[in-house]
């Protein structure tokens, strides 16, 4: 059998974590609204992350930024951008860009498929340290 909060009706109080019958709307302890789980929460989020995967790709590949000297200027992609700060000797500010534009979007991606696939599998691995990473 499955417990869940659909499966045994009940409702989550987000602001006092008191658990109520669902057909409950506000929290009988500090009259909050109570939340339920969204039907079809896993397939909503594994479209959307695919979705976000596909608009890195292009956002990785053409050109946003345009880049002035005294002789010319180029358009340049987010990491044509992280190696002229580098070039240039700026490497706290082409760090903070490549970490900010391209290594923490792949990351959270990344965990959400690892979350996505073990919430699918039904894993209880680890449970705490998902936890952490989600």
């Amino acid at each position: 059998m499955t417990h869940t909060d659909i499966a045994l009706h009940q409702s989550l109080c987000l602001h006092c974590e008191h658990l109520s019958d669902a057909d409950l709307s506000i929290c009988p302890v500090c009259d909050e609204p109570l939340h339920q789980r969204k039907v079809n929460s896993l397939a909503r989020t594994l479209a959307l992350s695919i979705a976000a995967l596909a608009f890195f790709i292009p956002a990785n590949i053409f050109p946003i930024m345009k880049t002035v000297s005294l002789i010319s200027y180029q358009n340049s992609t987010i990491i044509d951008g992280v190696f002229y700060f580098f070039e240039h000797g700026e490497y706290f500010v082409g760090a903070v860009i490549f970490i900010a534009s391209v290594f923490i979007p792949i990351m959270k991606l990344l965990i959400l498929f690892f979350l996505m696939h073990s919430v699918y599998t039904g894993s209880t691995w680890k449970r705490i340290e998902k936890n952490r990473l989600y």
